[in-house]
């Protein structure tokens, strides 16, 4: 008896064209966190598959092997690449893309300065955020967040605030509470 299940020759290619999908994905989104100096990929886009030491190979992040030695193992296989496919289980099941997770990071971060500092951001400062990719705003809210807990202030403090003014080369202190 063979120690791997028989797949049709449809199924094989669904793995393989799945496999190829989340491939780009992981790989895109590495090389995006990579050239701003950052080794981890989000997992909302990469599947879990974050780092480069997750890989399947120093080439590619997944295996493109078509044997499983059981039918569990096919399917949990295929479950967890459909979820790199809108197409297969619908635009709000699948995993974004590294442009849908920037624009959502996006809102993230103009919500959360807001909040940091009790005032409403101007338009040159949502303008700024909107030209940060998501690798960008990664290395932001890092800083951001390890400012506040070294220095034990709260987020609303003068010292974060400097911080962002550092981070986006202007006196944001000044466009963020402009309006106050």
């Amino acid at each position: 008896m063979s120690k791997y299940i028989k797949l049709a020759t449809t199924q094989k290619e669904e793995i393989r064209r799945l496999t190829q999908l989340a491939n780009r994905r992981i790989t895109q989104a590495m090389k995006k966190y990579e050239e701003k100096g950052l080794s981890i990929a989000p997992k909302e886009v990469t599947g879990g598959i974050q780092t480069r030491g997750q890989w399947a190979s120093e080439k590619y992040p997944l295996s493109r092997a078509v044997t499983f030695e059981s039918e569990t193992d096919y399917k949990e296989k295929l479950k967890f690449l459909k979820q790199f496919d809108p197409k297969t289980v619908g635009k709000h099941n699948a995993n974004p893309t590294m442009t849908e997770y920037t624009k959502v990071q996006q809102k993230k971060m103009k919500f959360a300065i807001e909040t940091a500092t009790s005032g409403e951001l101007t338009q040159d400062l949502i303008k700024k955020i909107d030209k940060l990719g998501s690798a960008e705003l990664a290395k932001f809210w890092n800083g951001f967040s390890k400012v506040g807990s070294k220095l034990l202030l709260e987020y609303s403090s003068d010292a974060l605030i400097d911080y962002s003014s550092q981070y986006f080369k202007e006196d944001v202190k000044s466009v963020i509470l402009e309006d106050q």
